[in-house]
């Protein structure tokens, strides 16, 4: 029998440290960017705020993008806690569809109140070593995750048709994404009041009934097994 070894009390109190350490540096770097704007970021504006070094900065963030994309994405503040509160607000009734709807919903408005973070952390590539979902390697952030997550028991209980969930979450994406990248950046008729809303309403409503199980899919599926 494999015995797990358990961490220590001085282990669990280093994590602890570093866990508040990095939680000072992302509040520091938050206040940076709130007064300042996403550019005014650097780690050596951020090691100044907080009385650091900029070379202890990078023993808990790798990049400058790593620091941005941790403000923009993790957290009660950022994407990931605000879609959270708009699908766990839904109740457990709601549709898969509705629930998909809500996160796209709560994915462009996030956007749109961080348009300048927005446009900067997509500006850049993305060259850090990832966890991967499923066989193609897709990013596993929690927000991506979860939205897999979420049409993988969708997929289960036959709510929504077949597919790689991966490949779905992708499509998903890409979709509210470029969406939201054409509107900061005013490729969308902006101008006309509501026009904007309708129009992602619009994707949002094909999205949901590409996902609808289609019948003679499903047989063949059924009939493969």
């Amino acid at each position: 029998m494999t015995t797990v070894e358990q961490p220590t009390a001085a282990e669990l109190r280093r994590a602890a440290q570093r866990e508040e350490i990095r939680a000072e540096i992302l509040a520091a770097s938050r206040t940076l960017v709130d007064q300042e704007g996403p550019k005014a970021l650097t780690m050596r504006a951020v090691a100044r705020s907080i009385g650091y070094s900029p070379g202890a900065l990078y023993e808990y963030f790798d990049s400058k993008q790593d620091i941005l994309e941790a403000l923009y994405f993790q957290g009660t503040e950022g994407l990931e806690g605000r879609t959270r509160q708009v699908v766990e607000a839904a109740g457990p009734h709601a549709s898969t569809s509705d629930r998909v709807s809500m996160a796209g919903r709560a994915y462009r408005s996030f956007a749109l109140d961080h348009p300048d973070l927005y446009l900067l952390i997509f500006s850049m590539r993305h060259t850090r070593e990832r966890g991967t979902v499923g066989p193609d390697h897709l990013p596993d952030d929690s927000s991506f995750g979860s939205l897999v997550e979420l049409l993988r028991a969708a997929q289960q209980s036959e709510e929504i048709g077949g597919g790689e969930p991966e490949h779905l979450a992708a499509a998903l994406w890409s979709f509210v994404h470029g969406f939201v990248m054409l509107e900061i950046t005013e490729r969308l008729p902006t101008h006309i009041p509501g026009v904007t809303d309708r129009i992602f309403e619009t994707g949002l409503e094909l999205l949901g009934e590409g996902l609808r199980p289609r019948p003679e899919a499903a047989r063949i599926d059924k009939d493969r097994r």
